[in-house]
């Protein structure tokens, strides 16, 4: 019984809002740790070329996801009156993200190399990293169910800290030994995400034998599971497409190195962003319960609350990447010190989305998806028309502007149907 009881405490602990920080915090310190060490091992070239392919893995998995993180979140979170509608959800969202990576990595295998984006990969063996596709999309389902369940804390841990902690680990190892290639590299990245699936798999498994005890129960309340969003589906494509775009469009205008000085300068300026964004989909859970539970009150005080704390974390978080940058840029090589105004321009793009408070959350988990839908529309549509523009004339910088003025839009429109829809404040910070 002590046991238990302590097992019960750790994991308060872990989902709290503070470990949530920190685990996003050590989640994006992996990330850049791993990320140097790709930079150093294959130069600003081979850099940019691995982020191209890396991009691609991006749009893939959210391809293969079919929106079911997201609404795995919102469905557990929501839901769970009928049981056997529950069980039917979860099991049709695990068949369905399964064939969907399976179809999605064929059809990249096929006909990526065909496009001039596919042009710039020179090393055959980068190609072997979108098997990443089918990995990562089953782990981050779990993290959707096991956020729906609240438990953001948990859910971090499986593509967040564990896929890239055993990857640091071992590529740190062939560094200083002096033993390494990009076969080599390929295969701890793919080995890491396989133990990782697997991590989130058996904890999902975990997390939803409390809301399913019984896959035969059914109450008598009669509850409706979606087993499918349109709006979700197609807006996570265009979410991911405008956060890409600017990495695939400058390899494709411009070429492999410049894609690479943007790609050093997006991971960092990210780093201010990642454990605000962390908070904001930790309380994606609570928006949805707040909202199906029809508690107004406490649904407005927790964004209120969000907002303003994300927003004077992710501010601090900038100014001091800002400063640092050249130190920052230089742990990547000294050749990416070039990429110091891409950073500079796209700090501005994170302090204005964090500012702009949880609206895509918030559309999502009170089920008006297609108002986020539309304006993720809008925001591809200025991408796709200035990218072609401005990138070929200057390169990274440009592909960071275009970034900027597509990240003002769309929060300004998602902003005003929150307003609308919810009749809140149109500044989240005093809802």
């Amino acid at each position: 019984m002590v046991r238990v009881e302590k097992v019960r405490s750790i994991m308060k602990w872990v989902n709290s809002s503070w470990s949530v920080v920190t685990l996003r915090f050590i989640a994006a310190g992996l990330s850049f740790l791993f990320m140097i060490l790709v930079a150093r091992l294959l130069g600003v070239d081979g850099f940019g070329q691995f982020t191209i392919v890396l991009a691609l893995v991006n749009v893939g998995v959210v391809l293969s996801l079919l929106g079911q993180e997201a609404l795995a979140t919102r469905v557990i979170a929501g839901g769970g009156h009928d049981k056997r509608k529950l069980f039917t959800y979860i099991r049709s969202a695990r068949r369905q993200v399964t064939i969907a990576s399976i179809i999605v990595i064929a059809g990249f295998f096929l006909f990526s190399p065909l496009f001039p984006i596919g042009k710039r990969i020179k090393d055959p063996w980068l190609w072997y990293v979108l098997f990443l596709v089918p990995l990562v999309s089953r782990t981050r389902l779990s993290q959707g169910f096991i956020r729906g369940s609240h438990q953001a804390g948990m859910a971090i841990l499986p593509d967040g800290v564990l896929r890239p902690g055993i990857a640091v680990f071992v590529m740190s190892i062939m560094l200083v030994e002096g033993f390494w290639s990009v076969p080599l590299t390929v295969s701890v990245l793919l080995c890491s995400s396989v133990f990782a699936m697997i991590f989130g798999m058996i904890w999902e498994s975990r997390t939803l034998q409390w809301k399913v005890k019984n896959k035969f129960e059914c109450d008598r309340t009669q509850g409706s599971f979606s087993c499918f969003s349109w709006q979700i589906y197609l807006a996570s494509i265009l979410a991911v497409l405008i956060s890409q775009m600017g990495i695939l469009a400058t390899g494709m205008f411009s070429n492999a190195e410049q894609a690479g000085l943007y790609a050093a300068a997006e991971r960092f300026s990210l780093a201010s962003a990642l454990m605000g964004q962390a908070i904001y989909q930790a309380s994606s859970s609570r928006f949805a319960s707040y909202y199906h539970a029809k508690n107004k009150h406490k649904l407005v005080e927790l964004i209120r609350k969000n907002t303003r704390f994300v927003s004077i974390l992710t501010l601090a978080g900038c100014l001091f990447v800002a400063y640092a940058s050249n130190f920052f840029l230089t742990l990547y090589g000294k050749a990416f010190i070039e990429a110091e105004p891409i950073m500079y321009i796209l700090l501005v793009s994170v302090i204005i989305n964090a500012s702009a408070g949880p609206v895509g959350h918030l559309l999502i988990m009170t089920n008006n998806e297609r108002h986020h839908f539309r304006a993720m529309v809008v925001g591809t549509i200025v991408q796709g028309m200035l990218l072609p523009i401005i990138v070929p004339r200057m390169g990274g910088v440009g592909a960071a502007i275009v970034v900027l003025i597509s990240t003002l839009i769309w929060n300004v429109l998602m902003i005003e149907c929150v307003h609308r829809r919810l009749s809140l404040n149109r500044i989240l910070a005093w809802a």
